[in-house]
């Protein structure tokens, strides 16, 4: 049997709808506040026309006083298929206003959702920003001291954290080795705007003579930026000791009548001066 004539079957493509949401996401902002701003493209990825509606909650951002611009919401309007080119996708600007001296780490931020008018496709985005560390300290330095020989100076120094945010401080010592200065702490953390102390220590030789000069002890902090330091010298002075030695025991000579005789006593210096 031969067939006469052809038969024909048709297929009809199936209606897809998809939708692919850009631009949204966290950002880094100063210590000091300021504007975020993201370019946010909705894009029609299905296979037909259609429009999105877009919607915007700022609660969260409003709560923490960060305002926001650019998310009343709408609708992109019709949006041909993805193979179309640049009448598939729709573009737009939102930003948000970060007040000045929040502490670092703090984040707020909205969300955007994003739905087809044919109702079958939505999407959800976040948007936030938080609040970078800044760094920075105030060092103050003690007064100078006078010791005895054998004495240990201890120089009290106190860190001031003028950043935004938690610290560590690295604290180098530098000086003349025979009074071997050191600090009883090599870091110390600190919180924002608050205060943190360290004692350093010299100890004077026992062989210096009164008044000698320990010559500058240099003590340098450092933030854990490794970019912010502070530094402060400090110097040790040598106290005079009094100290004496006397050979003041009993001493006896003869001596003829109408002569004279000479007694030696001896006074030793035992001091440093």
């Amino acid at each position: 049997y031969v067939q006469p004539f052809f038969i024909v079957m048709n297929a009809t493509v199936a209606d897809f709808f998809d939708v692919k949401v850009s631009g949204s996401g966290s950002q880094s902002v100063a210590a000091s506040g300021g504007d975020v701003s993201w370019n946010v493209t909705i894009r029609n990825m299905g296979n037909t026309g259609d429009s999105f509606d877009y919607s915007f909650d700022t609660s969260n951002a409003d709560a923490a006083g960060w305002s926001t611009t650019g998310t009343d919401g709408g609708n992109t309007g019709y949006l041909d298929w993805k193979g179309s080119g640049d009448e598939s996708e729709h573009s737009f600007t939102v930003s948000m206003s970060v007040p000045d001296g929040l502490g670092a780490g703090t984040s707020h931020g909205f969300t955007m959702s994003v739905s087809s008018s044919s109702g079958a496709m939505a999407a959800t985005q976040s948007f936030s920003a938080t609040v970078a560390q800044a760094y920075g300290l105030t060092l103050s330095s003690p007064d100078n001291a006078i010791k005895a020989p054998s004495e240990t100076a201890e120089f009290s120094f106190t860190i001031t954290n003028d950043g935004n945010g938690e610290d560590s401080y690295a604290v180098v010592v530098d000086g003349p080795s025979a009074y071997s200065p050191a600090s009883d702490a090599a870091e110390v953390i600190v919180e924002a705007g608050a205060t943190g102390q360290f004692v350093v220590s010299a100890m004077v030789p026992a062989d210096k003579q009164a008044h000698s000069q320990s010559g500058n002890i240099t003590v340098t902090v450092t933030s854990e930026d490794g970019a912010t330091t502070a530094s402060g010298t400090v110097s040790v002075t040598t106290a005079q000791v009094f100290a004496l030695a006397f050979d003041g025991g009993a001493k006896t000579a003869s001596v003829a009548q109408n002569a004279s005789v000479s007694v030696v006593f001896t006074l030793t210096n035992s001091g440093n001066g």
